[in-house]
This record gives C-alpha cells, sequence and structure tokens, in this order.
C-alpha cells in the first residue's frame, strides 16, 4: 500500500506562544477587575474547537476562548479575574487542552520576566 507518514496519521496539539497582556510579576490594584490574555499560534495540524479550552491546573486564584483557530492560525486565550482584596503574591496554572489531551505550548525566547511584590 501506500506510504503515508506518521504526522498525517497522528494529530500534533502544539502552540507557540506569542505576546501576553500581563506578564508574570505585573502589579494590580486590590479588587481590580482584569481578563488576562494569551496571545497563541496553532502550530499543531488539528483545528482548535469549542472542545480546547483553558483548564484551570492549580494556583490560589479563582474563561475562555470561543474563537475556532484553523492549523497555522493566531487566536487569543483569556480568563475573567478579580484580584483579591488582600495584598500578595497570587499564583494560578492553567494548560491548554483539547479534547482533555493537553497541547503543548512552546514558549517565546524573547519574553523577559518581570518582578514585583505584588503579582497576577
Amino acid at each position: 500500500g501506500p506510504k503515508v507518514s506518521c504526522s498525517t496519521l497522528v494529530p500534533t496539539m502544539t502552540a507557540l506562544f506569542l505576546d501576553e497582556n500581563l506578564p508574570d510579576g505585573t502589579c494590580l490594584e486590590p479588587g481590580t477587575k482584569f481578563i488576562k490574555y494569551w496571545k497563541m499560534r496553532n502550530t499543531g495540524n488539528i483545528s482548535w474547537t469549542s472542545d480546547t479550552k483553558l483548564k484551570f491546573m492549580w494556583g490560589n486564584l479563582t474563561l475562555g476562548s470561543r474563537e475556532q483557530k484553523e492549523p497555522g492560525q493566531v487566536g487569543v486565550v483569556s480568563v475573567a479575574f478579580v484580584a483579591p482584596l488582600l495584598e500578595g503574591t497570587y499564583t494560578s496554572h492553567w494548560r491548554l487542552a483539547h479534547c482533555g489531551v493537553h497541547i503543548v505550548v512552546v514558549p517565546n525566547a524573547e519574553q523577559k520576566p518581570t518582578h514585583c511584590s505584588k503579582s497576577l
């Protein structure tokens, strides 16, 4: 039979991180309502649909993107937050997933870390 490459048989679920509006270490006033977004390119070979979700993994902060993204397209994934009323450092960790399977996100090498005593 005809030879088929593995990449056509196995779906790849990958993304490239491009940008974000509030990098780690961003300072916000207590009680501030904000939307955190991450701009990513779908670098895999399957479309992101309503089955593609941002999943809360862990953290001490209590989503989503409705956009469908074809392979190669850029989209924004976002989460609405309210900064806690008590000052401090708060974190949450999220994973992009499609049908429950985590998407591998490649970080942008140009990203510069920031530091602040109050971060979200």
